[in-house]
């Protein structure tokens, strides 16, 4: 007898998009960017773009619990979002994330939101986050824009990036995001790339690190880190819109990541409320790798295991939630 198939969204953000969160001048512009990027992504799902004038307010802890409960979800990964310097509350704020935890009966997986760039106060950060929040991962942006100017780091800074890795070891966090592919607000393109994992992966073994948004952009590059390192992850946050949207690009993008890495090395995301999870999912259930992919020798095709494994295995596997 084949057991359930267990959803995990690996990313939910619910947005404060309220004026009364902006942190500078630039924060309406990044908000309109955000709305932009949420038709954009919903564009092919019928029903599911929300108004600009709900979109700009404060996305709530009730609106995640109906859209998962619609996609038929039972674990989410809350992210809350490190991104101080557009938003008071970071965009989507921890507390939140508690809450939302502490008011469900569905597992509400925390990664707490940690910027390297803030030194020691980003260590006291994490250690609160841990042994008083109870976190279980952390989430990271490789740009921040303070006084009119952009501020960058990589994964493989020793100074900047490393004693957070440390830390978490320490904590016994093994789980760390970090926002790739997809750049945020005036910042270069260069922190977005993943060539900084490579250090990060070989010098930290006993973290598993995520790259968020992978496939995005740079998808051989990605692809690779999967060949190359078994703790590196493709979260396919945003990536997964493609299914519906652009399903040719998606088959690319998916065979790439199959091709080099494996099926334990995905996982599924929606990243409510950019996008909404249930079209994702119900596209992701038909999906098929393109049968001229296949007869070429391109790419393999995609079996269900592959896809339980994507849409929560690996998650509910790198959680311990069996456990």
């Amino acid at each position: 007898m084949t057991s359930p198939r267990r959803i995990v969204d690996g990313v939910v953000h619910p947005y404060n998009l309220l004026s009364s969160n902006f942190a500078n001048q630039a924060s309406a512009r990044f908000a309109e960017g955000l709305y932009r990027h949420h038709v954009a992504y919903q564009r092919q799902s019928d029903g599911y773009i929300t108004s600009r004038e709900d979109f700009m307010g404060q996305s709530s802890n009730e609106s995640v619990l109906a859209a998962v409960e619609e996609a038929g979800v039972e674990a989410v990964v809350f992210h809350g979002l490190p991104l101080w310097d557009y938003f008071i509350d970071g965009l989507t704020s921890l507390e939140q994330g508690k809450h939302l935890r502490d008011s469900t009966s569905k597992k509400v997986l925390l990664y707490a939101p940690i910027s390297p760039l803030d030194g020691p106060l980003a260590l006291q950060r994490l250690t609160r986050n841990v042994e008083v929040d109870g976190v279980d991962g952390i989430k990271l942006y490789p740009s921040a824009y303070m006084n009119g100017r952009s501020y960058t780091w990589t994964m493989d800074d020793e100074k900047v990036a490393f004693p957070v890795f440390e830390r978490a070891l320490e904590l016994g966090i093994r789980n760390i995001a970090v926002h790739k592919a997809l750049p945020v607000g005036p910042a270069p393109i260069g922190p977005f790339r993943v060539d900084d994992l490579v250090g990060a992966a070989a010098e930290f073994p006993d973290l598993n690190f995520q790259v968020v948004h992978g496939g995005l952009a740079f998808l051989e590059e990605t692809a690779q880190l999967l060949h190359r390192f078994s703790n590196v992850y493709v979260n396919l946050e945003v990536t997964m819109s493609y299914i519906v949207t652009r399903p040719q690009l998606f088959a690319r993008a998916l065979g790439e990541l199959l091709y080099w890495g494996s099926a334990e090395q995905l996982i599924f995301a929606s990243g409510y409320n950019l996008i909404h999870p249930k079209p994702l999912i119900d596209a992701f259930d038909v999906f098929e790798m393109p049968q001229s992919l296949v007869e070429d020798g391109s790419f393999h095709p995609i079996t269900q295991s592959d896809k339980d494994l994507i849409l929560g295995g690996n998650v509910i596997r790198l959680h311990g939630l069996n456990e």
